[in-house]
């Protein structure tokens, strides 16, 4: 896990261009991520680190350790769940997208300086954060995970999984900037609360088909159709 965290960021002032121009994740052998933050981020998430301790939230997660999907959206579990993040301040989550190794440097090209501006998420979207795998094989944390060679994994964060309005509006803004184009599998949401609990087999809260569905109930909303 301590390789797993090593991470690479921007210098202190570097602006988001000269940033994704320097660090490139397809050629990256010394991190296993490379990691942006929205200006301004940490303050708005409250101050201090972006993301809770993870030993506080599996503390407090009797019985939801290691779950399935299948029994995470169990009401009375997913009730649970919801409690057990809102108590330790683990509200965040992410959109994850993997992407070819053909085009991961020009996919986060186009994000990195998005999120760095304050820019990803139009008309009320709000995004945090985002990082970017390197090489699978730098590392056998990877290698453990099954992380095809050709293949990148992006996160990208919002504070709060409960504010769907604010989370789908992120996946919108990942849309104006073609990287929906650009995946190889389906995008989909996930809690980092569902990481932390170390829930089995790929689970999320929102996926693609959530995600068209709030788009053409939003549309038909604003074209007055019922």
């Amino acid at each position: 896990w301590l390789v797993a965290m090593v991470r690479v960021f921007p210098a202190s002032g570097e602006e988001a261009r000269a940033f994704v121009r320097r660090v490139r994740p397809s050629a990256e052998r010394d991190a296993s991520w490379v990691q942006v933050e929205c200006r301004g981020g940490k303050e708005e998430a409250g101050g201090g680190e972006l993301w809770p301790c993870r030993a506080d939230v599996i503390a407090r997660a009797a019985g939801l350790h290691g779950l399935t999907m299948r029994e995470l959206l169990q009401p009375c579990v997913r009730e649970r769940a919801a409690a057990l993040a809102r108590e330790a301040s683990c509200m965040s989550g992410k959109w994850m997208l993997k992407v070819p190794s053909t085009v991961v440097d020009n996919a986060w090209a186009a994000l990195a300086p998005a999120v760095m501006d304050g820019k990803l998420g139009p008309l009320g979207g709000h995004c945090i954060a985002a990082k970017c795998s390197t090489p699978p094989t730098n590392h056998e944390f990877f290698e453990a995970y099954g992380e095809p060679e050709d293949q990148f994994t992006i996160c990208v964060y919002t504070p709060d999984f409960s504010d769907t309005y604010s989370v789908f509006r992120v996946r919108e803004g990942l849309d104006q900037l073609g990287l929906s184009r650009l995946v190889c599998a389906d995008i989909y949401y996930k809690p980092d609360l569902y990481t932390y609990l170390e829930a089995k087999g790929t689970t999320f809260l929102y996926n693609d088909q959530m995600y068209h569905d709030w788009r053409q109930s939003s549309s038909n909303r604003c074209s007055g159709v019922m």
